[in-house]
């Protein structure tokens, strides 16, 4: 009977819509605007059990100018028990004006997504994160937000990672899931890929992100999501942790 439970209420903090995600729903546009900037737009409605995420809204400013607003990252408990998380942002000006190149998690695990070069990060907040990239036919947008609840779960399992695939029905390709590491070092992330379907030219700041990588447009790799074995040892205990967790009601904060 407890195992039963058990596996019940992990399908409740992990599964959406016939997959494993944590990610409930998610939808993602784009437009440009009057100075030739490429915005995305993500709206994604996530399951966590009790867990609530607090009314927030973290701006996303330019690490070489933080009066000027990029982008934002909301964050919100919703109904029916999900919270709901939201990103807009400027790919062009984050990704021309990020200090460095960055494909590591808080964890310092790699993120979940291969194939694509010249990804760039930009923090949000003390340890949490965006990441932008973008080939000639694909956008990388990620975001990994630090939890300092996790660190209970750090702490007996550093180093492990469960991403796993965007709900069935989703409109983009990506990962969803849950890091773990030191203190100050776990949480969940999202990492989405979408077409790149504006047309590149010079003046356009896309076009620098185009040039990222070396290789030409006919021979050029598909970026994949990667997903982790849900059921090795480690994951599976990672599960678990999340499940006892995830029964105690309590308003998770952001690092």
């Amino acid at each position: 009977m407890t195992k039963i439970l058990f596996l019940l209420a992990t399908v409740t903090f992990l599964s959406a819509c016939g997959s494993n995600s944590i990610i409930q729903s998610i939808t993602v546009s784009s437009v440009v605007d009057t100075e030739q900037n490429q915005w995305v737009h993500m709206d994604s409605k996530i399951k966590m059990g009790s867990l609530q995420f607090p009314a927030i809204t973290i701006p996303i400013l330019n690490p070489k100018n933080a009066t000027e607003l990029l982008g934002k990252v909301s964050l919100a408990p919703g109904a029916d028990g999900l919270n709901l998380l939201s990103v807009q942002a400027n790919l062009n000006q984050l990704y021309n004006n990020a200090l460095t190149q960055d494909r590591l998690l808080p964890n310092g695990d790699q993120i979940p997504i291969a194939g694509m070069d010249g990804v760039v990060s930009v923090k949000i907040s003390d340890r949490s994160k965006v990441y932008v990239g973008a080939s000639s036919t694909q956008f990388l947008v990620g975001l990994a937000l630090v939890i300092p609840a996790f660190d209970s779960i750090g702490k007996y399992l550093p180093g492990a990672a469960l991403f796993l695939p965007l709900p069935q029905g989703s409109k983009v390709d990506g990962a969803a899931g849950v890091f773990t590491g030191s203190s100050g070092q776990n949480g969940i992330g999202i990492f989405i890929l979408t077409p790149n379907t504006i047309q590149l030219n010079k003046s356009n700041g896309l076009a620098v992100m185009k040039m990222a990588s070396s290789r030409s447009v006919a021979v050029e790799s598909k970026a994949t999501a990667v997903i982790s074995d849900e059921n090795s040892s480690k994951n599976s205990n990672l599960k678990r942790s999340l499940y006892f967790m995830s029964l105690k009601s309590q308003v998770l904060s952001i690092k």
